[in-house]
């Protein structure tokens, strides 16, 4: 398993994180165009440090797990300026922690650009943040679902 920083010439690696993001939540406005998918995977991947597209890959190139921290993600969240998101491990891969080992290690990757706190949000996955640190903000609704904030 290898950790990559992507950057705009990991062409298939953007292909196969747009795909994968389309596969798994195309039912959420945001993540129902592959081609807008794809345009955002791309600007991230040529952005400034600290917004970093990232994703751990196999021996063979191929995705296992992604996931980005985010100028923005929420603008009324006033507090917060940078987001963990993206996060999504692919189902051949499930069950192996590989998604909280990518988390950890683009964590420490983003804490060597800036200490500001890093806030996600999340619908059902609370209880494995708050294993690795992070810490209730509010409850809010976005994309009509009912989402724990939490920073770190």
């Amino acid at each position: 398993m290898h950790f990559v920083i992507v950057t705009e010439q990991d062409t298939q690696l953007i292909e196969q994180i747009g795909y994968a993001l389309n596969q798994e939540w195309a039912d959420l406005t945001p993540w129902a165009n592959i081609a807008l998918i794809k345009q955002r995977l791309l600007e991230r991947s040529m952005a400034e440090k600290p917004q970093i597209l990232s994703c751990f890959v196999n021996h063979d190139g191929q995705l296992l797990a992604t996931a980005s921290t985010i100028l923005h993600e929420l603008p009324d969240v006033q507090q917060a300026t940078w987001w963990l998101g993206e996060v999504l491990t692919v189902p051949s891969a499930r069950g192996k922690k590989i998604g909280s080992q990518l988390i950890e290690v683009l964590y420490q990757h983003y804490r060597q650009f800036t200490n500001e706190s890093l806030y996600l949000y999340t619908p059902d996955m609370q209880a494995l943040y708050r294993k690795m640190g992070w810490q209730d903000v509010e409850s809010r609704e976005i994309n009509d679902e009912l989402v724990t904030v939490m920073k770190r």
